[in-house]
């Protein structure tokens, strides 16, 4: 790039900065003459936009990085709502030891209303099977005191 002194010449380019002022520098850019406050204003707008770049690429790589934890702990919750899900279906079947009923149960990737119904089913079957896990909707009867006490079921 050639500056104006080798163009004009010392004697020329030192008269023409006495006329301007020894602040206003001259560029030349593909023919024309560019006054060198403006050349001087581009350069500093460029080296803020360049550090707003990278200001820019940090906090987008902060929110990235808040993004993904964001989502694992919104996995991560909805693995909680399932689990307390099948645990109030569990509570509401009765159960004697809610730890061998929950042992017993497996539900696979179920959510929703499917998971409400292989929840349920699973409890029916854990019923027919070992209902000793369950309390029962057996009736006691009292029985008075100076009765005796069948031991044996009459049938």
């Amino acid at each position: 790039m050639n500056t104006v002194e080798e163009i004009l010449g010392k004697d020329l380019y030192k008269k023409i900065q006495e006329k301007l002022g020894n602040d206003r520098g001259l560029i030349i850019d593909n023919g024309m003459l560019i006054p060198k406050h403006r050349f001087d204003c581009i350069n500093v707008s460029l080296r803020e936009h360049k550090a707003l770049v990278q200001k820019l690429q940090e906090e987008n790589r902060q929110l990235s990085e808040q993004l993904t934890e964001f989502e694992s702990i919104k996995l991560e919750n909805s693995k909680l709502k399932r689990e307390q899900r099948i645990m109030e279906l569990i509570i509401l079947s009765k159960p004697k030891n809610f730890n061998a009923v929950r042992s017993n149960i497996e539900v696979g990737e179920s959510t929703g209303k499917k998971l409400d119904s292989v929840v349920n089913r699973r409890i029916s079957e854990l019923k027919k099977t070992d209902p000793y896990l369950f309390y029962g909707e057996q009736k006691y009867r009292l029985i008075p005191v100076d009765e005796p006490i069948a031991t044996e079921i009459k049938q």
